[in-house]
Order: C-alpha cells, then sequence, then structure tokens
C-alpha cells in the first residue's frame, strides 16, 4: 500500500490489490510522530535501497559473465565439435554444471583432482586439504574456476571420446615443447592461452593450469550458433583463422585440432588458441602424430589436420548454422583457402584425408574431398 502511494505521487503507476490512497489523517500523524513527511523520508529510503540494490548487481556483472570467459556457453558445443563427443564416461554430474573439485596434498604439494579421479583411485577422503568450486568445458576434464580466472587440465581415468584421459608425462612434454616453439613465431591478433605444467613421479597427479585473458573471450562455437557479431565480423574471423593455420604450417608447426573446442574470440576479433598438447611438430619426435608413417606424403598430413579440423569440424559449422550465409560468402571462403595456401606454399592433396571410424585409434584414410576446397 505505502509503496503504491509512493510510486504514485513520482507519476509511476503501481498497480496491486492493496493499492490505494493513504488518508491525511496517517499522514498528518505520521509528521507529528516522526517530524518528517511521509512521502518525502520513505522516498530517500527507498532510493537509498534502490541504490545499494542497483551497487550490487552491477558488481556481479563485473566479477561474472560481464568481463571474464563464461564457461557455460561452450556447452552448446559439446555435441558438434566431434562425431565422438557422446563417447564420455565422466560421471553426468560433472558434465554441465558447477561442482566441487577436491585438492589432495603430494608430494609435499597441493594438486587438484578430479572427483572422479579421486573416487577410481580409492583414495581416503581424509587426503582432502581444501576445495575448489568449478565449472566443466567442452572439454569435460579441464575445468574453470571462475574466482581465479584460471583452466585446470586434469587427470581422468575414463573415456572420452577416442581414449582414456590420462594426463602422461608425454602431454606435459608436449605442452612444454609446444610453448617453446610458439614462443618464436608469432601472428598478429592470434594468441595461445599460456600453460603452466605440474608433473609427478605418479603421473596420475599431472595437471595442467590454463590463465585465461583478463579480457571477455568467447568460444567460437558460441559466437557461430549465438548471431552475436555481425557476419562482417565473423568473415574477417574466419579470413584470420585459415591464415594463422596455413602461416603456422609453413613454419613447421601444426594445429591439429584447430576446430571450434579450442578456440576463442574477443570482441576485437582476436584468436585465442589452446591445448598445447594437440600441437605437431615433425622435428620432435614426441610431437609427431602416430599415424604418420601410414600416409603417402605431407599433403595427406595437411589435410588430415586442415580438411578435418578447419573445415570439416569447424568452419563447415558456421556455414550451417547461420541463417544468412550466402553461396558468395561460401566461395568467399574458398578463396581465402586459396590464397592462403599460395602465400605460404603449403600444398594439400587433391582429395581429403579423415580418420578410419571403422578402426580403433587415428589411422587416415582417403575420403571425397571437402566442399569447401572444391573449385
Amino acid at each position: 500500500m505505502l509503496l503504491g502511494y509512493l510510486f504514485s505521487k513520482k507519476g509511476i503507476e503501481f498497480r496491486t490489490r492493496y493499492s490505494q490512497t493513504i488518508p491525511d489523517e496517517f499522514k498528518k500523524y505520521y509528521k507529528e510522530m516522526r517530524g518528517a513527511d511521509l512521502v518525502d523520508n520513505l522516498s530517500s529510503k527507498l532510493t537509498a535501497v534502490l541504490n545499494h540494490i542497483s551497487s550490487m548487481i552491477k558488481d556481479m556483472k563485473l566479477d561474472s559473465d560481464e568481463t571474464k570467459f563464461n564457461a557455460k556457453e561452450e556447452h552448446i558445443n559439446i555435441a558438434n565439435y566431434s562425431p565422438l563427443s557422446h563417447i564420455n564416461n565422466v560421471s553426468k554430474e560433472y558434465h554441465h554444471n558447477y561442482f566441487v573439485m577436491p585438492l589432495v596434498e603430494h608430494d609435499g604439494k597441493i594438486v587438484p583432482m578430479h572427483p572422479d579421479t579421486f573416487s577410481d583411485l580409492g583414495l581416503d577422503p581424509k587426503r582432502i586439504v581444501g576445495k575448489k568450486t568449478v565449472f566443466p568445458t567442452s572439454s569435460t576434464r579441464t575445468v574453470y574456476d571462475e574466482e581465479t580466472n584460471d583452466c585446470y587440465k586434469l587427470a581422468v581415468l575414463r573415456q572420452i571420446t577416442r581414449s582414456i584421459r590420462s594426463l602422461s608425462q608425454k602431454e606435459i612434454k608436449r605442452s612444454i615443447l609446444a610453448t617453446d616453439y610458439l614462443s618464436r613465431v608469432s601472428y598478429p591478433k592470434f594468441f595461445i592461452i599460456p600453460e603452466e605444467t605440474h608433473s609427478f613421479n605418479d603421473e596420475i597427479y599431472n595437471y595442467i593450469v590454463r590463465k585465461m585473458p583478463e579480457k571477455r573471450v568467447y568460444p567460437w562455437f558460441y559466437l557461430i550458433v549465438s548471431n552475436k557479431f555481425s557476419k562482417q565480423f565473423m568473415m574477417e574471423v574466419i579470413a584470420r583463422i585459415i591464415d594463422i593455420w596455413f602461416y603456422y604450417a609453413s613454419n613447421g608447426i601444426y594445429f591439429e585440432s584447430f576446430h571450434t573446442q579450442n578456440l576463442l574470440v574477443d570482441e576485437d576479433g582476436n584468436v585465442y588458441y589452446r591445448d598445447l598438447s594437440d600441437i605437431r611438430i615433425l622435428e620432435e619426435d614426441i610431437m609427431c602424430p602416430s599415424y604418420l608413417d601410414e600416409l603417402e606424403n605431407d599433403k595427406e598430413l595437411h589435410s588430415v589436420f586442415f580438411d578435418r579440423s578447419v573445415l570439416s569440424q569447424n568452419l563447415e559449422h558456421y556455414i550451417r548454422y547461420r541463417k544468412d550465409i550466402t553461396d558468395e560468402d561460401i566461395e568467399l571462403i574458398k578463396g581465402m583457402i586459396k590464397d592462403s595456401m599460395e602465400r605460404y606454399g603449403v600444398e594439400l592433396p587433391d582429395y581429403s584425408m579423415n580418420y578410419d571410424k571403422n578402426r580403433d585409434g587415428h589411422h587416415p584414410i582417403k575420403v571425397e574431398l571437402v566442399r569447401l576446397r572444391r573449385r
């Protein structure tokens, strides 16, 4: 009743079943008892309350998804970046929602551990020395800590897509080597999410920390399906993605997984890449793909990486989900590919390569040329 009266005095309609005029007798009584006008007094108090609420809302936005990475936006990508994304044996409660990640002490250090790993190893709950509330990313075993703006890549002894996702010493070594090689080569408006590796004699405790950018970044697939940015902006980013891949390939650095799961984009069109263990460098035995001997030549290697991940598992999603894409846009993308191939002298075969779906592991086979490379 009082709010209705107050709002009406300010020219704001406030309809409730209690709305009515406050009797003059009550206003007179209030002024005699309080020594102040009822409307002015309540107005100042409500204004203070509203200002406080507004300030709280503003602070909440600044501390959450307005200026930082929002892992929730990734989960639209889970079933799309890989045809085997449905294979995920991590417990369902750790797929899409916040959960508590235990911290244990090992070799005198505090180590984060996925709760499934803790359970699968049968560890004593008394070993838990702390906890963090985290949110799973589209990689599931890589979790995001909103408080510190860090991602933790953890060991999981369960199958996700093609393999058991333990975090081996080999993966740790690959991250270190990739960081070294990438520090020697740079491309404008392209950044690598840095990785801080932690390894132990017992590799089940291995983990990696990724320091996320101190600015708003979006999962690339989220931008594809949300129509958050203009087609012109998206096409500029696509041109950059294509050129980045060929530029690094010409320097002997191959992004095997340049698909939507591993790319982030900010509002200035900068592209960010995560997951350094998926980078291939033929100069280093540990960085070579296991199927290298199954390929006829380097062209086929390029196709496995580019046709499969950049085109089939990335740009084709853009064409599929954006309703405003025209045949002219598709031809423009084809032209981008041709220009970058010629600019950097990286050759691809007149067919495409993909993994044999009828065999376990990674075994490349020849397939029909993907449409974005057809002329």
